[in-house]
């Protein structure tokens, strides 16, 4: 029974020096001020229980968005100190957490000073809805500045924007430096890439480079992959002509004219010659003059036999008719 109690009473004197001992070594964080006007900076410092360890710090706004981190070293008298320009008005939480320490917060107000009457404020801006300034138009011209989105957090662990149009319209109108830059929490790797190489070796390339420049290759693309050489395709036609294949072409293209023209033309003589010999004139002869003709003929000395002949081949008269003519003639 007593061994039980005095476990118990261990236990319960281990906790209280835990929690003592981390109430002792909690980080220490102090503001110089606890109240600024806008555009000035804030200095932060502190204690850590140990020298040369890191110290985290963050700021964050009453709705609890985070508008700085900064990381710094604890010298060796175990002291750091840190700087924060708060980029609007309004309430902040400071937070300062040594390496396997408890951390600790403290509070500040941005709010502009009340200044003498008839006299701006100190160091005052208007802003407007996008986080505009009056940029020194004066004459009461408000600026109203158009940004870019912001930009990836850098290896400084800031982010910017561009101002691109001042819808006020202000003479001379230059947007506050709050507004173009702002610090970040974790360096954002912003990779671009240029166009594939020519396969070589079954593998093409690339080059990669991080604007942000985080020092970091969580997400790098790759930059090398293989590849697939095309195999060189036949040309589709013989780069000289083929006489061969033309004659070819030329024979089964126009056989049928190199046939049928000629052919078309024989026929067409030979039915001209039908016509010819089918409707050819028959020379009429005179009795009387072929009588006359054999005369002569027999008194030249030509036989009978002969002149019947010729007169036959000559008139076609039949051999009765010629045996008529020159019935008489000796």
């Amino acid at each position: 029974m007593s061994r039980t109690l005095s476990n118990k009473f261990g236990l319960v004197s281990l906790f209280i020096f835990c929690t003592l001992i981390l109430a002792v070594t909690a980080t220490t964080v102090q503001t110089d001020k606890t109240t600024y006007e806008p555009g000035e900076t804030v200095t932060i410092s502190g204690t850590c229980s140990s020298p040369a360890v890191p110290v985290g710090l963050r700021a964050l706004l009453d709705d609890g968005e985070t508008v700085w981190f900064d990381q710094v070293t604890t010298d060796s008298s175990k002291s750091y100190s840190g700087f924060f320009l708060p980029p609007q008005k309004g309430k902040y939480t400071i937070t300062a957490a040594c390496q396997g320490e408890t951390g600790s917060s403290t509070e500040i107000t941005v709010a502009d000073t009340v200044a003498p009457q008839g006299q701006p404020p100190a160091g005052s801006s208007s802003d407007d809805s996008n986080g505009g300034s009056n940029g020194g138009g004066g004459g009461g011209c408000i600026s109203q500045w158009e940004y870019s989105g912001w930009s990836k957090c850098n290896a400084a662990l800031q982010q910017t924007r561009t101002a691109i149009h001042d819808k006020g319209k202000c003479i001379n109108a230059k947007p506050q430096e709050k507004n173009l830059v702002r610090s970040c929490e974790v360096c954002e790797e912003d990779w671009t890439c240029s166009g594939w190489s020519v396969c070589v070796s079954g593998v093409q390339s690339r080059d990669c480079v991080d604007e942000s420049q985080c020092g970091t290759t969580s997400i790098m693309p790759e930059t090398t992959e293989s590849c697939v050489i095309p195999t060189p395709q036949p040309p589709k036609k013989p780069l000289l002509p083929d006489l061969g294949e033309k004659i070819g072409s030329f024979w089964e293209d126009y056989k049928l004219w190199i046939i049928g023209v000629p052919l078309g033309i024989v026929v067409l003589l030979l039915l001209v010659l039908l016509l010819h010999a089918l409707f050819k004139k028959k020379v009429v002869y005179d009795e009387q003059e072929v009588k006359q003709w054999a005369r002569k003929e027999r008194t030249a000395g030509t036989s009978a036999e002969d002149v019947k002949e010729i007169i036959h081949q000559y008139t076609h008269w039949k051999k009765e008719k010629v045996e008529q003519v020159l019935l008489g003639l000796k």
